[in-house]
């Protein structure tokens, strides 16, 4: 996947607010470390993150995206496809923890009511 440079252009937002990367980090409620790495190009933000972005500093997704080395619509579409197969993985992975949790609670409840 080509390197979309999103980082940038968070940076620029954030500048032109002259916040500092903490203060930023408050207003959206991300934390001090994701945004650092994101503006440092080492993390590419989900797509919850890069909504709240845009909803806390009124820019639209073009904007955000606005400059990057995306060539083709079909980088673009295969980062969001990235994107939204990932938060799937992680939406499934803490339903099963969430579900392993309800059967450990209720296994305790039932230990405590034969006792």
């Amino acid at each position: 996947m080509t390197d979309l440079n999103i980082g940038i252009n968070v940076r620029k937002i954030r500048e032109a607010q002259n916040l500092s990367t903490q203060e930023f980090s408050k207003k959206i409620k991300i934390s001090l470390k994701k945004i650092e790495k994101i503006e440092d190009n080492k993390l590419l933000p989900d797509l919850f993150v890069i909504k709240r972005i845009c909803d806390k500093n009124c820019v639209n997704l073009n904007y955000l995206l606005n400059n990057s080395n995306v060539e083709r619509d079909e980088e673009l579409f295969g980062y969001f496809v990235e994107l939204y197969e990932n938060q799937k993985k992680r939406n499934i992975f803490i339903f099963i923890v969430m579900v392993l949790l309800i059967i450990i609670v209720l296994i305790l409840i039932c230990e405590l009511i034969i006792i």
